[in-house]
């Protein structure tokens, strides 16, 4: 078995990208699309979880701590020297966008010839 390395993309390869990235979703995406979304706009995301038996209240408490927390000036600052953006969510909407994202990058992994894991 070969081993997996993740590492930083380079512009050696944006061809290999942008050829997953038509067969994945069967479209070309344009020299103004990649620059957008890859170059100027890479998109990341942080979350927080947590066990799926864990009751709605308890989620909640958790998304206003963390929400309180998120909005101080030091944390805003601290993740701004990060080059990122404090947004916070719902935890219905943070589902859903989880759900996407899974979705999205299962399409990713199939077409790439990743194989799922079982435990």
């Amino acid at each position: 078995m070969s081993a997996f390395v993740v590492r930083e993309a380079t512009a050696a390869d944006a061809p290999g990208i942008r050829r997953l990235f038509a067969r994945v979703f069967g479209r070309e995406m344009s020299e103004e699309e990649w620059t957008w979304k890859f170059e100027r706009n890479p998109d990341g995301w942080y979350g927080v979880v947590a066990p799926s038996r864990t009751p709605y209240d308890t989620v909640v408490r958790l998304s206003v701590a963390i929400a309180q927390l998120m909005s101080t000036p030091a944390m805003r600052a601290r993740i701004a020297s990060q080059g990122a953006e404090p947004a916070m969510q719902t935890p219905e909407a943070f589902a859903e966008h989880l759900h996407a994202e899974i979705a999205k990058w299962a399409k990713v992994a199939k077409a790439a010839g990743v194989a799922q894991e079982t435990q």
